[in-house]
C-alpha cells in the first residue's frame, strides 16, 4: 500500500512538472531542508535526471523542485 501512495504521488508531481506548473524557489527556504544532509544528498542524486528529463528548468527550479517531492513525500 505504501509504495501505491509513492508511485501516486511521484506521478503527480512528474505529470505537473510536465505541464509546466513548478514550485516556487521559495520552498527552499523551508525549516525542514535547513542543514539536512538526506536533502542535500538526494538532490545530488536526482539533479542529473531532473535536468535530462525536464530541460526548461533553471537550475534553481529543479532544485525547487527536488525540495517540494522532498518535502511532500518524506516529511509527511
Amino acid at each position: 500500500m505504501e509504495k501505491e501512495k509513492l508511485s501516486y504521488d511521484l506521478a503527480i508531481i512528474i505529470t505537473r512538472m510536465k505541464q509546466g506548473h513548478f514550485v516556487s524557489s521559495a520552498i527552499l527556504k523551508h525549516e525542514i531542508l535547513k542543514d539536512s544532509w538526506h536533502f542535500n544528498y538526494l538532490a545530488k542524486f536526482l539533479q542529473p535526471a531532473f535536468s535530462l528529463f525536464f530541460r526548461q528548468m533553471t537550475k534553481q527550479q529543479v532544485q525547487a523542485e527536488i525540495a517540494y517531492a522532498y518535502i511532500f513525500l518524506f516529511a509527511q
